[in-house]
């Protein structure tokens, strides 16, 4: 199973003190869910504000930060951390560059000596010319009867050429199974069926106890000269992935002959995955499997940690892996 049964809700303080962990090991989307799952919890706690704040700074979203340290100024009005960090948050910020003034364009001064208009040139007269003599006229040959216009035929080369459009990758279908679509052959049967199991099982699946989530796993062989984000994006609202509402799925798309691939999330939980956590997921867990040709090792190697994401976001613990044979 993906997921067991909730264990006793964490307090405020144990969030804290796991946040404060995961910013030290610079695990800064953690560290994000952690500090806000307080800040439910606990919304009088500056430390909470401050730690989420750190947390958003270190995935790249200062504007993120800036607006939790705002909230917190809401429900703190004029307390002293929050006030310190939201400045430090603010000189933080490039400012933008001041656009240049345009050069003034100097005004040509007038000449101090007049020119001297040149004499008119004298035009030729022409002489008139001679007319030509004209010559004796000629008898005109009958036009010819124009015959039936003929439609040239094809050359054969042009008959084997098809309509030829734009290059594009279709839009693939969800499979019967939905969480799993290896359209490149790429992954086992045990995979396949592992992936299905850890999302759909009804007792322990992430779908069932995660609030809707899914993680589907798609694989084909090319893309076409397609980016595999844009294409990523596109089957993802497609196909639907994660809860309507919480917006919380994800899609790993991997292209086997290009060796290409993207992670793509929902909205609802993009705040604690920025591209620069993606890629730090995809190179510590993916790549190297992906290069070497193992895609089913990258896909299990990644889906991994996946789970345990959701596992952490939601408060959830694993179940028993060696017996479930599972994520």
């Amino acid at each position: 199973a993906a997921c067991a049964r909730p264990a006793q809700a964490q307090t405020a303080a144990e969030l804290l003190d796991l946040g404060e962990k995961y910013l030290l090991a610079m695990n800064y989307s953690q560290a994000a869910v952690k500090f806000m799952r307080a800040i439910e919890i606990e919304p009088k706690n500056p430390r909470a504000y401050i730690g989420a704040a750190e947390a958003f700074v270190g995935l790249g979203d200062t504007a993120r930060a800036m607006e939790i340290l705002k909230a917190g100024l809401d429900e703190l009005p004029g307390d002293p951390e929050i006030t310190a960090m939201l400045a430090i948050v603010e000189e933080a910020i490039p400012a933008p560059e001041p656009t240049p003034e345009p050069a003034p364009v100097p005004t040509p001064e007038p000449a101090t000596t007049a020119a001297t208009a040149p004499e008119p040139t004298p035009i030729p007269t022409p002489e008139p010319e001679q007319a030509p003599t004209p010559e004796p006229a000629t008898e005109l040959a009958p036009e010819p009867t124009p015959g039936p216009t003929l439609t040239p035929e094809p050359s054969p080369t042009a008959r084997l050429l098809p309509n030829l459009a734009p290059s594009a990758l279709p839009r693939l279908a969800a499979t019967p199974e939905f969480y799993v679509a290896d359209y490149a052959g790429a992954l086992t049967s045990a995979t396949k069926d592992n992936i299905v199991d850890s999302n759909g099982n009804s007792d322990n699946g992430l779908e069932a106890l995660c609030d809707g989530a899914q993680i589907v796993v798609v694989t084909v062989k090319h893309l076409d000269g397609m980016r595999s984000d844009e294409y990523a994006k596109q089957l993802f609202s497609d196909w639907g992935v994660g809860s309507s509402s919480a917006n919380n799925g994800m899609l790993l798309l991997l292209a086997t002959e290009e060796k290409k691939g993207w992670l793509e999330v929902g909205s609802g939980i993009r705040p604690y995955w920025p591209e620069d956590t993606i890629g730090t997921y995809l190179n510590d867990y993916f790549w190297d499997d992906v290069d070497a040709g193992r895609y089913d090792a990258a896909v299990n190697n990644l889906l991994e940690p996946l789970f345990s994401w959701y596992a952490d976001y939601y408060e959830l613990d694993f179940g028993n892996v060696a017996a479930h044979g599972s994520y």
